[in-house]
């Protein structure tokens, strides 16, 4: 398996990061004590995906958030495609530039998590830091 590294540029609004879900459910815990799934307020974030590998160069990834549409609009670098979740309906659209296309299909599965919603899983609150000005925690599956 290859992990990649992920971290924002500076420069940009970030309120924590955002780290990947785990599959399982926690027993009871305080309500502060994972991180929540989306951003509480709005955010455009542009990330900075390292290989482990230092002959892959790095890729960028903007990831801007709308708390009041709930929606999450994700560009790669370089790609004349772009996609959109949108909470409220449930779908993830994808923007073909290069081919005037856009594909709508229901968001993936159930497990959706709504905004203002803590992750579900163990966690650990890591070290906490200004990105750009704004307080960010680390947050890592324990």
């Amino acid at each position: 398996m290859i992990r990649r590294m992920i971290r924002p540029v500076a420069g940009t609004v970030v309120p924590a990061l955002l780290m990947a879900l785990a599959a399982d459910a926690s027993p009871a815990r305080a309500a502060d004590d994972a991180p929540f799934v989306t951003p509480q307020q709005d955010v455009d974030v542009t990330y900075v995906i390292a290989s482990p590998d230092p002959t892959i160069p790095s890729v960028h990834q903007r990831m801007r958030w709308s708390d009041h549409a709930r929606r999450q609009r994700i560009d790669p670098e370089g790609s004349a495609t772009y996609m959109i979740t949108d909470y409220g309906t449930r779908s993830l659209n994808v923007i073909d530039l290069a081919h005037g296309a856009r594909t709508v299909i229901p968001a993936p599965g159930p497990a959706l998590t709504q905004p203002g919603q803590r992750a579900a899983g163990n966690w650990s609150r890591g070290a906490t830091m200004l990105v750009a000005g704004q307080p960010c925690t680390v947050w890592q599956d324990a």
